[in-house]
């Protein structure tokens, strides 16, 4: 794993699978950059990968949604090989759409999607000059489906997916390596925030970790676990219109409108 270099940098690193990241990439050797919003949980974390693995961590915080997000992580990362890139923070929410808050929708666009271009295209560049990195980009088992009363979300994630899948043919001449991840259900804070109830046969979010990263480098996109390679399946035998109405169903229920 050490192929790619000595740094790390994972968004959304303050919770979830974005911690998880850390902790397995620091574990493998790699100094992390951690960046999120939440400055104190980030050292506490940091402060763990330092003592555990004797690794070099910088934190960040940032909110990736504001405009100047890149320049002030540029301004701290400029001396450093940023040799993987695990493009993680995000987050959703579901509803009625004409009933949700349209700034929070934009700003769930501007994280999922926006954020990660910017970033993606910044270090990748630097990749490129190296002909050496990867890029893991973190989508979801939604993005292979319209998802109804995760409309936004779901496109947005369907985006991620077609990005990373993209790029993975697009940089191999550059010697990098472009890996999605599209978990399922998984035990962290982004189900609270989504406001989505609780699975307990959810996985956690150091299984999902370390299958992304056994199938990094040979892989152009993966989902975690087996029932949720289950929504690609059937998303591609079964007409568009009866598997929308089935995953509606669900989503409806997890919304609290059933």
């Amino acid at each position: 794993m050490k192929k790619y270099g000595n740094w790390a940098l994972v968004t959304g690193a303050s919770a979830g699978i974005g911690e998880a990241y850390c902790f397995e990439l620091a574990k493998l050797g790699y100094s992390i950059v951690l960046v999120a919003r939440r400055e104190e949980r980030m050292k506490e974390i940091a402060s763990k990968l330092e003592k555990q693995f004797s690794v070099k961590t910088l934190v960040i915080p940032v909110d990736i949604t504001q405009e100047d997000f890149l320049e002030k992580i540029t301004a701290k990362t400029k001396d450093l090989e940023i040799g993987i890139l695990v493009s993680n923070a995000g987050f959703g929410k579901g509803g009625k759409f004409i009933e949700l808050d349209q700034n929070k929708m934009a700003e769930m666009v501007k994280l999922n999607c926006v954020a990660p271009t910017i970033l993606v295209h910044h270090f990748a560049k630097e990749m490129a000059k190296r002909k050496c990195g990867a890029i893991i980009h973190l989508a979801s088992v939604v993005a292979y489906q319209a998802v109804p009363y995760y409309a936004v979300y779901s496109a947005t994630k369907a985006f991620n997916l077609i990005f990373g899948e993209s790029l993975w043919h697009e940089l191999k001449e550059n010697g990098i390596d472009s890996l999605v991840v599209s978990p399922g259900s998984t035990k962290s804070e982004f189900r609270q925030i989504a406001e989505i109830p609780e699975n307990p046969h959810g996985m956690e979010a150091e299984e999902v970790v370390k299958i992304s990263l056994k199938k990094l480098g040979k892989r152009s996109s993966i989902a975690t676990g087996f029932i949720n390679k289950l929504p690609e399946f059937f998303s591609r035998i079964l007409p568009r219109r009866l598997w929308i109405k089935i995953v509606a169903d669900q989503s409806k229920k997890n919304v609290g409108l059933d």
